[in-house]
């Protein structure tokens, strides 16, 4: 026998499952359980000084200096920077050479990699400025273009990317360096 209940004087008639339905109510913001805070020692680490900085409004937060981003855990750091690399090797290199190869044994200088110059993407104002005509139509400046801005993202990728990168045993090392186990 299912329940009832009287509404009102016309003797209605509500089901079990009409019980059932609840009011809108608010739903509080859980705080995310964060696994370290910034920690001071970080900046002054030889290692991580140069590149490692404090977010101000943000206690869990550390920023890196060279891709000019933050993030919560400095691992994903590390992660963010590979992928900036990455995406820095595709504008000039096979990206089945980029994905196969660890980012550390990458040879930015190794031509057999290296895109045709019709195939490197500088950007869409570039792009732009390749496809006026008294540009598309001179081959020898487009060749002096790609030749240049490939000598440019070479030079930029040998000075302080690859080499700059630490290893994922660096940073494992570093956290454990840095980070009491008092969590």
């Amino acid at each position: 026998m299912s329940p009832t209940c009287k509404v009102d004087s016309t003797s209605s008639q509500l089901t079990e499952s009409d019980l059932d339905v609840t009011s809108p109510r608010k739903i509080t913001k859980i705080n995310k359980h964060r696994q370290q805070k910034f920690r001071d020692a970080w900046l002054k680490n030889e290692d991580y000084k140069q590149w490692l900085s404090k977010v101000p409004d943000d206690q869990y937060k550390a920023k890196c200096r060279t891709c000019n981003s933050s993030s919560v855990v400095v691992t994903s750091l590390h992660d963010k920077m590979c992928k900036s690399y990455q995406e820095l090797f595709e504008t000039y290199m096979s990206r089945d050479y980029i994905y196969r190869t660890n980012l550390i044994e990458l040879d930015p200088c190794n031509e057999s990699h290296r895109l045709r110059s019709e195939n490197m993407y500088f950007g869409i104002e570039v792009r732009k400025m390749l496809d006026q005509v008294e540009i598309r139509n001179n081959e020898k400046l487009k060749s002096d273009f790609a030749t240049t801005c490939t000598d440019f993202l070479i030079e930029e990728s040998t000075a302080k990317t690859v080499q700059d990168l630490y290893s994922d045993a660096d940073v494992e090392e570093f956290n454990n360096i840095l980070m009491p186990n008092d969590f």
